[in-house]
């Protein structure tokens, strides 16, 4: 009798074959030949082999080495010479201040690949995806948006590249969703003191009634997602994630399971990301806007009723 870790083992080696003759009949390809789903592939195909290289061979060692391989690649570095610079800069994710480099493709040095490159970093350290980090950073470079324009496959190798590197530089999540996280904590805590002061004023009581309300809303939606996220897996789960919401700390919760890369499990409604961007709606339409609006109004009415 086979086991079933021989039978994985098995299927891992053929499908390794399957991968390569995949990525070896891509690399012969010209650029002209290249649809936008084979740029996807190539970004992967770069970033694997980066993470595969032999102890002691450098990143850049890596990229030259692929983009000798790659006709399609090799086609774009030998015509536009800061390209070759700019994609190693891109793998080697560096946190640099953004520089500006103007000018037409064709009239870039290879330190202008280096400077456009490095910027990238800072770019995905402030974006939440790798599609919208490569449209804000090409926005910045005319001769990026030129090669793309040219070549459709290009965007997609550098989204699929970008995705990677956000994967395992994950600093920049974490410090997104922690910010986020705070933030959200911080705004409860105010809504609720404003509350209070609200409550021990007996002018303001009407204002102290109408942030209850708020709250009160906020904290009921934001109940029923969770109920619907989790109910699927049973009602003890739905009792556990709702003590985080009852006392405020389901952004940190939220923030955490982001950060550490967490998935969607079965019977899970949404992933977790989804899940974080949902609740942030909610706090913000029902309980973010609607406060400040009240606190605003107090403070107009403030010297009337003096």
């Amino acid at each position: 009798k086979v086991g079933s870790e021989a039978v994985k083992d098995c299927l891992e080696k053929y499908l390794a074959k399957v991968t390569k003759a995949a990525f070896y009949f891509n690399n012969l390809l010209e650029g002209e030949e290249l649809k936008e789903e084979d740029g996807k592939v190539i970004g992967e195909q770069l970033m694997l082999m980066v993470k595969e290289r032999k102890k002691g061979k450098s990143k850049e060692e890596a990229v030259k080495v692929f983009i000798k391989e790659n006709k399609a690649l090799r086609e774009l570095a030998e015509k536009y010479i800061f390209f070759e610079q700019m994609l190693i800069a891109i793998v080697e994710s560096k946190l640099k201040g953004s520089q500006q480099v103007g000018g037409r493709a064709e009239s870039l040095e290879p330190e202008d690949g280096k400077k456009i490159g490095g910027s990238l970093a800072l770019v995905l350290a402030t974006t939440l995806t790798g599609k919208h980090a490569i449209d804000e950073w090409s926005l910045q470079y005319p001769a990026v948006l030129e090669v793309m324009k040219e070549n459709l496959w290009v965007k997609p190798m550098l989204v699929a590249v970008a995705f990677k590197l956000m994967g395992e530089v994950r600093w920049g999540v974490k410090a997104r969703v922690a910010i986020g996280a705070f933030t959200s904590m911080l705004d409860l805590a105010t809504d609720i003191y404003v509350t209070n002061m609200f409550w021990k004023d007996e002018t303001q009581y009407g204002y102290f009634q109408a942030s209850l309300a708020s709250l009160s809303v906020s904290t009921g939606i934001q109940l029923f997602a969770v109920y619907a996220q989790y109910i699927k897996v049973g009602w003890m789960r739905v009792l556990r994630e709702w003590f985080p919401v009852l006392i405020g700390f389901k952004p940190a919760v939220d923030a955490y399971r982001v950060a550490t890369g967490g998935k969607q499990d079965a019977g899970f409604a949404v992933d977790p990301a989804m899940e974080m961007t949902t609740m942030k709606c909610i706090e913000m339409f029902a309980e973010a806007i609607p406060g400040v609006i009240i606190q605003l109004m107090a403070i107009a009415t403030l010297g009337k009723d003096e």
